[in-house]
């Protein structure tokens, strides 16, 4: 089934909201001036605390603390262990591990939206279509804000919630690294073998079905659950008439539950990178004032996990350009878009104007942002802006003579 909703326009409409938009578009097109300039000076101080940290970490091992090493920037590698037994808020589920998680996913119904525009000279409508789908997911999707009346409330709450635990002492040789703890993942799945299954309590048995080593609860057997947590929490969720649990259903009802688990093993090797700070690790404080560090699963080399923070910086630089320049174009689109509306009951004239301010505003951000760029060059590498300059300068005399010599021969001719 479809539900749809229609909304029109009118022309003074359109162009309010157009002339509202000069302002986002203002506000955009200084802020992107801002982020090109930012992102320059970031970029070049990244790089370089980078390369300073290249230049003076040390390799130290992990089977002692050397007070010697006290804040300066080093490159470890080892074995990460925990002896902590973790344990599951709700199911009698316990291990040693670094981490376990309990992934809960219910299966819902879904709201997809279709949406067609149609301009006519009067204004424009917009027809929005809905459909809903079942689905599993582990987010929980309102239906009391689905467009349809008929979905409206359909969806259950979901009476339990994922969750992870970590272990909160883990030690790498000498060293206790334990505040890096979201940082060692590794995650397996994990199923409950059935003889442990088996010993559970009747009241946790009576509810989920066992399903290759997770577990499964159709919705016709909602019942509360106490989650233990910091305090005893109790979730509200609507009861269903007490029938026997069997086998899992043929198909899936909304409001079933789904329940897997994971965990990260409880030994594992780890590459760091950073500074060390008494018995455990911190991220280094370079010169130029950027931060230098992360951990790594597996025994990594120094100069990979080098490679990998460098290669992020510029990533986020690229990421920051590219954002810098849609800023710049958006802006200024937004701006001159009244023009487009003014002409806009004229339906050829308005497509011809709108696409031109579309070039015309992308060919001036192109221009103003590699403008910016080169200025903050200028600011933040002035030796590479000189060297660019004057690669510009010799490259547009050889075009400029060799467009002067093919003159000159047609002019023979």
């Amino acid at each position: 089934m479809v539900f749809t909703e229609t909304h029109k326009e009118g022309y003074f409409d359109r162009l309010k909201k157009a002339i509202g938009g000069v302002v986002i578009g203002l506000v955009l097109f200084l802020a992107s001036f801002w982020l090109l300039w930012w992102n320059e000076g970031n970029s070049l101080n990244t790089i370089a605390s980078i390369d300073e940290f290249k230049d003076t970490y040390v390799a130290i091992p992990t089977d002692k603390v050397d007070p010697q090493n006290e804040k300066k920037p080093i490159y470890t590698a080892g074995k990460a262990v925990t002896y902590d037994i973790l344990q599951d808020s709700i199911f009698p589920i316990s291990m040693n591990a670094m981490q376990f998680s309990r992934k809960v996913e219910m299966y819902q119904w879904e709201e997809h939206e279709h949406k067609r525009k149609k301009e006519t000279v009067s204004g424009k409508k917009t027809t929005y279509q809905y459909t809903y789908q079942g689905v599993w997911s582990e987010t929980y999707h309102d239906s009391n804000k689905f467009k349809d009346p008929e979905y409206k409330g359909k969806n259950p709450p979901m009476p339990i919630q994922s969750d992870t635990i970590y272990a909160t002492n883990i030690e790498l040789g000498a060293f206790n690294i334990s505040s890096l703890k979201k940082s060692i993942q590794n995650n397996e799945h994990y199923a409950i073998p059935l003889e442990s299954y088996e010993t559970w309590r009747k009241d946790l048995k009576s509810q989920y079905i066992f399903e290759n080593g997770g577990l499964y609860r159709p919705f016709y057997k909602r019942e509360a659950i106490t989650e233990k947590n910091n305090s005893d929490k109790k979730i509200s969720v609507q009861d269903h008439e007490d029938l026997p649990i069997s086998a899992i259903p043929a198909e899936a009802e909304i409001g079933d539950i789904r329940i897997t688990f994971f965990f990260t093993p409880p030994q594992q090797d780890v590459t760091i990178i950073g500074e060390q700070s008494g018995n455990t690790f911190t991220q280094y404080l370079a010169t130029p004032g950027k931060l230098v560090g992360h951990l790594s699963i597996g025994i990594v080399p120094a100069d990979i996990m080098i490679k990998t923070e460098k290669d992020a910086a510029i990533l986020v630089k690229w990421f920051c350009r590219l954002g810098g320049f849609i800023m710049m174009w958006l802006g200024l689109f937004l701006i001159l878009q009244p023009l487009a509306m003014i002409v806009s009951f004229i339906p050829f004239l308005k497509d011809i104007i709108a696409s031109g301010i579309g070039i015309a505003t992308a060919l001036i951000a192109i221009m103003l942002s590699s403008t910016t760029i080169a200025i903050a060059w200028l600011r933040f590498r002035p030796l590479y802006a000189v060297v660019a300059v004057f690669l510009i300068i010799f490259l547009s005399s050889i075009i400029r003579n060799r467009a002067n010599k093919a003159r000159q021969q047609k002019e023979n001719i």
